[in-house]
């Protein structure tokens, strides 16, 4: 999911990787750096405002990382619309700091380098970085389990959804609620329910679990019967379906109000 992150350290020109200097003459490029952590997934996307937003073309875009030694990796060049650059693992893994430099037409370079100031950072198509797993699963299991399935977290994922679709969608508005782009509205018990599922799913393989993930696994079952029923809700305001398929027939007992 996109998060919006504003960098006040772009500078107007061009980063020389070779002197490590900024020449401001260059008026037609801004620059900027990002250390390497503020990407867990390996992946980024320049905002669409370079050419929405701000009125400003940027013409091309480019990545490269310097290492702990100090030494600079070979510039990606970033492609499509919006720009897109993937930094796979291992290249991050290598890299201590992540500088991009975008090149934009003479005219708008006052409205690119604001454009600049709010980049978009994609930490993770999913509803929490892959970093998140770590509470139930070490780095060195998923790298484990990533070399025999590379796939495995994408794929736990859409299972997870899937999992957790066909229990409360016909309540809430998952893809509203799923496509929040800012993190401090997403819903902490989604994305609680979420990464245990995952993880789960991840380490279904292995056939054992951490005792706090199966413990956890257990609570997230309870929880998902309860969202289901209607015993308890998400946090307000909570995206509830509002359409004509959200029709539920209440069942009445003695002690609760079922939704079904």
């Amino acid at each position: 999911m996109p998060v919006a992150v504003k960098n006040q350290n772009w500078i107007q020109g061009v980063y020389d990787p070779s002197t490590g200097t900024h020449d401001p003459g260059a008026a037609a490029q801004v620059c900027a750096s990002f250390p390497a952590s503020a990407f867990p997934d390996g992946y980024l996307r320049f905002a669409a405002a370079l050419t929405d937003l701000f009125e400003a073309q940027a013409d091309q875009a480019f990545v490269f990382g310097r290492t702990a030694a100090g030494e600079m990796t070979e510039p990606v060049m970033a492609t499509g619309s919006p720009l897109t650059v993937t930094l796979g693992a291992e290249w991050l893994a290598d890299v201590e700091t992540v500088f991009i430099d975008i090149t934009c037409t003479e005219d708008v370079t006052d409205h690119a380098a604001w454009a600049a100031a709010v980049i978009q950072l994609d930490m993770s198509p999913n509803y929490f970085p892959e970093s998140a797993l770590g509470i139930y699963i070490t780095p060195q299991q998923l790298r484990q389990f990533k070399n025999m399935y590379p796939d495995c977290v994408s794929d736990a994922y859409r299972a997870a959804v899937g999992e957790l679709t066909a229990n409360i969608g016909n309540i809430f508005d998952m893809a509203a609620m799923l496509g929040e782009p800012d993190e401090n509205k997403k819903d902490d018990t989604i994305r609680w329910i979420l990464q245990v599922l995952t993880a789960y799913n991840i380490a279904s393989p292995s056939l054992n679990y951490s005792e706090p993930l199966a413990a956890a696994y257990e609570k997230v079952a309870q929880t998902i019967i309860k969202l289901k029923g209607g015993v308890v809700s998400l946090e307000e305001p909570a995206p509830y379906r509002t359409d004509s398929q959200n029709a539920n027939a209440e069942v009445i007992t003695s002690r609760y109000k079922y939704l079904g």
